[in-house]
């Protein structure tokens, strides 16, 4: 076979493997971290605006900064957020192939195929960091411009250029575009000379380094930053105070992966040396990086993150059959999966199917983070506690711990305010949205809205949480959330979801009297039927009070009541209860127990 068949062959199964790649980054924050997408694009909101751009790129890595944020807006379509990240990894994978410099007649074919499959290991050590939420994407954006401005080094003929000019010119400028990156370019300079081995190479690398750690150095002397953040990057971590070890590690792969594949390349070995090694590290390389990719996405944490998503989506079913496949066990989630029932008229029927955390599983105690009190704000509006919903959403953006804004939390600021009545502060709100891409339009929809009184009061979602608003001016209690709700009923009788909650934060709390004496008010709600777990509450009321009730409660048929005789006599002999799970006299007994 003729050299000029061999080439093209070569570069074609270069591309499938790339492409290959891609298509499963892709796939995998399409599929199951597809809600990944959707938190990452709440927790900031990019602006359309002169003031907002020279903002970001007056300090170090600002532009990665900025490009970062550009696309991470894409997200609000998930699959096109997906997509990005696609891209991106292709990119960091093909320029480390690229930065390791290797010509058509350096090293023989095997070498180069060895090489090349090397390529992929700084991606592959991205794609598992990014199992922490909270790495930025200007992180990913940098590393490429990085590799990029490594991939133009070996380009370079002229020695002069080659040696002065571009690594020093090239390290202010990306120290200043991309931050603290510009380590692994320096790095790789003067590494390279000795690939090289030109004259004067100890002078060019010791040069690049130190010239390097001279801007970092310098630029520490007037901005405001201590030294390790700028050694470190001030926009890779969404925490400003930690620079993760892993970060450390791929950056020092950026350097090393390329000088390493270009050593290969030219390290002149038998040809059998070659036909099985390219094989052998990729299966190594899949296998490794499944499970390390695997060990780094921590389920629990983004459990709360599907349901949070699912709950800004309103996708109330696939919350429900979430739970089925796997019963939720955080406060949140728990949360997030009562909402849900709630709103598909579901809660009194299925609730005690799933596990129940107590009240905490209706109402999470506030954390000072950005990511629970989201959902739970959800859950105060659509009751139509709006000054909570609204207290919890303000302090989830000021929680964001890289300074931003959220566009989902100023959407959600600026509806409150207008529920309320609040309309220059909703005005104030919506002109910030104003400037975003996809917010735009909800914005100026909402503005004309406001116009008119009426059509806010007409208003699905609107007019339907005004209805529900306290009359009186009220102080919040998170110890007495039941007489807080039973307010809401005052305010509206016929609030079905204040009445829910009510009734499930009585069984929750095992307080069977006040159930009972919430229940009639269900008569306002114009349920088709009374709820099973209702009638399961009502019957170890009666048991209680046996001798002053009477017949057991209307509504409890044969079955029903046959079930709670054979309960009783079980819980009372200390029997197995087990095939009772499902039903309030369950969580009753077990609650009682603790």
């Amino acid at each position: 076979m003729s050299d000029k068949w061999k080439m093209p062959l070569g570069r074609a199964w270069q591309w499938g493997l790339s492409l290959l790649f891609a298509v499963a980054v892709f796939l995998f924050w399409a599929v199951p971290y597809y809600s990944v997408m959707s938190y990452q694009e709440q927790l900031q909101m990019f602006l359309w605006d002169g003031d907002y751009f020279w903002e970001r790129v007056s300090l170090p890595g600002g532009l990665s900064d900025w490009l970062g944020e550009f696309l991470v807006q894409f997200y609000f379509a998930p699959l096109v957020g997906a997509a990005i990240l696609a891209v991106l990894f292709l990119l960091l994978q093909r320029l480390t192939y690229r930065a390791m410099a290797w010509r058509s007649a350096d090293g023989q074919p095997g070498a180069r195929a060895f090489a090349y499959v090397l390529s992929f290991v700084p991606a592959l050590l991205m794609w598992a960091f990014m199992g922490d939420e909270n790495v930025m994407l200007g992180f990913v954006v940098a590393c490429i411009f990085a590799l990029a401005a490594m991939w133009g080094y070996t380009l370079l003929r002229a020695e002069w250029l080659r040696r002065w000019v571009y690594p020093l010119v090239m390290a202010v400028v990306l120290y200043w575009t991309m931050g603290a990156v510009v380590l692994a370019f320096a790095l790789f300079v003067a590494l390279w000379q000795f690939i090289d081995r030109r004259a004067g190479r100890w002078l060019t690398a010791a040069v690049t380094i130190l010239f390097t750690l001279f801007i970092i150095l310098g630029s520490s002397t007037f901005l405001p930053f201590p030294l390790f953040r700028l050694m470190g990057g001030l926009y890779y971590y969404r925490y400003p105070a930690i620079i993760p070890l892993f970060q450390a590690v791929i950056i020092l792969s950026l350097t090393l992966i390329p000088v390493v594949g270009a050593l290969i390349v030219r390290w002149q070995r038998p040809l059998s040396f070659w036909r099985w090694s390219p094989v052998a590290l990729g299966v190594l390389l899949v296998i490794v990086g499944f499970f390390g990719i695997r060990s780094q996405y921590n389920a629990k944490r983004y459990e709360v993150i599907d349901y949070d998503f699912l709950v800004r989506t309103e996708k109330w079913q696939q919350i429900i059959s979430k739970a089925e496949k796997n019963n939720p066990t955080t406060p949140t989630s728990v949360a997030c999966l009562n909402l849900a029932l709630q709103q598909t008229g579901q809660m009194g029927d299925r609730m005690f199917e799933f596990y129940q955390n107590g009240v905490q599983g209706l109402f999470p105690l506030f954390q000072r983070n950005f990511t629970t009190p989201v959902p739970v704000g959800e859950i105060y509006l659509r009751l139509g506690m709006v000054n909570e919903a609204m207290r919890y959403f303000y302090e989830a953006q000021e929680a964001i711990t890289s300074y931003r804004k959220s566009a989902r939390l100023t959407k959600r600021l600026a509806e409150c305010n207008l529920i309320n009545g609040e309309y220059e502060v909703a005005r104030k709100y919506l002109r910030k949205l104003q400037q975003t891409l996809f917010y735009r339009k909800w914005a100026d929809r909402t503005l004309e809205l406001m116009k008119s009184e009426r059509a806010i009061n007409e208003h699905h979602f609107f007019g339907a949480v005004r209805k529900n608003l306290y009359k009186e001016d009220l102080l919040s209690s998170d110890r007495e959330l039941d007489q807080m709700i039973g307010l809401l009923l005052v305010s509206n009788k016929q609030n079905v979801t204040a009445y829910d909650y009510l009734m499930a934060y009585e069984q929750l709390n095992g307080d069977i009297d006040r159930f009972e004496q919430y229940f009639p008010l269900g008569q306002y709600m114009n349920f088709d039927h009374v709820p099973n777990s209702y009638l399961e509450t009502r019957l170890i009321y009666w048991a209680q009070h046996s001798k002053q009730a009477g017949q057991p409660p209307a509504g409890v048929g044969q079955l029903m009541g046959q079930r709670f005789m054979e309960f009783g006599k079980q819980l009372s002999q200390g029997g197995d209860i087990e095939s009772f799970r499902g039903t309030y006299w369950y969580y009753f007994a077990k609650m009682m127990k603790k």
